[in-house]
């Protein structure tokens, strides 16, 4: 593209009351939002992500919008092949596994990690003080904060994390070193979890090359040209994909209202263009370093 393009980040609620203010689009914030949360997750390289990019695609078509590509570029994404808690008697429960430390995923041996089970609460010192730590499966409170570490510090085989619908963004489940700890989330009840018994935890994953796929826009402005005749473009992105603590059950609910804010202004900028060129960038990938802009801006 030709000439300056000034990249504007950050909420875009301005810009969207503006829109609103104008017309009323096709479909509402509101129902962009939830087709985007269709999944639990738009991790990169997924079927989930592909109907994410696809439903964006086929708005910004419907919208009228004649420049539209989708972007594809090589990228990596984890691949989560079995994540499983097993008991004696030969019960199974789903896990779903923590991000990687690093590049490090939290998988297991082949033939698993075993320990009995015990119930730290809240993970709290006096919890941890009162219960056999090494050598065990510890579950505690998602809002746990960083006790999960003292934990592993202190033995435990693996740590399982329970309570997480009422999750607080602020407690971390990870460490920035390339480190294999083991830590798993169980979505189901507290309850549910076999106390006092001996269990195995099997998780297979591994890094796998992916095609990323950015959803671009582009609207002609009316009068791009400015200094030195050189046309400029303002460029307006969201990230579209999602990613967690927790990736697979990560919705990035955010994300997917700032993408369905996108959507709202371009309906406003077809049937009212401004000077300036519009590219509208719908990034995949952001959770890795980038990898979406990254391809966008050396394209």
């Amino acid at each position: 593209m030709p000439g300056q393009v000034r990249h504007l980040t950050g909420p875009l609620g301005c810009l969207l009351v503006f829109a609103l203010a104008i017309q009323a689009p096709a479909k509402s914030l509101r129902e962009d939002t939830e087709a985007l949360l269709a999944h639990p997750h738009r991790l990169a390289g997924t079927p989930a992500y592909a109907d994410a990019a696809t439903y964006v695609e086929q708005r910004l078509r419907e919208i009228g919008l004649e420049q539209v590509i989708v972007q594809e570029f090589p990228t990596a994404q984890v691949q989560v092949d079995r994540c499983e808690l097993v008991t004696k008697g030969g019960r199974t429960l789903p896990l779903v596994m923590a991000r990687p430390n690093g590049v490090i995923p939290p998988i297991t041996p082949p033939e698993g990690l075993t320990g009995e089970l015990v119930d730290a609460g809240d993970g709290s010192d006096d919890q941890l003080n009162q219960i056999p730590v090494k050598g065990h499966v510890v579950v505690m409170d998602y809002n746990a904060n960083m006790q999960w570490l003292k934990a592993m510090r202190l033995g435990a085989q693996a740590v399982i994390f329970v309570g997480g619908e009422q999750g607080d963004a602020f407690d971390k489940h990870y460490v920035r070193a390339n480190a294999n700890l083991p830590r798993y989330a169980y979505a189901g009840s507290r309850s549910d979890l076999p106390f006092g018994e001996t269990v195995t935890i099997h998780a297979e994953a591994a890094w796998k090359r992916v095609t990323g796929r950015n959803v671009i826009a582009f609207i002609p402005g009316t009068e791009p040209e400015f200094e030195m005749g050189l046309e400029e473009a303002i460029v307006l992105s969201a990230n579209l994909d999602s990613f967690g603590e927790f990736p697979e059950i990560s919705p990035a609910a955010r994300s997917a209202a700032n993408c369905a804010g996108l959507l709202q202004l371009a309906d406003t900028f077809k049937n009212y263009p401004p000077k300036r060129h519009i590219v509208l960038a719908f990034f995949d990938n952001q959770a890795r370093s980038h990898a979406g802009a990254i391809a966008f801006y050396w394209a």
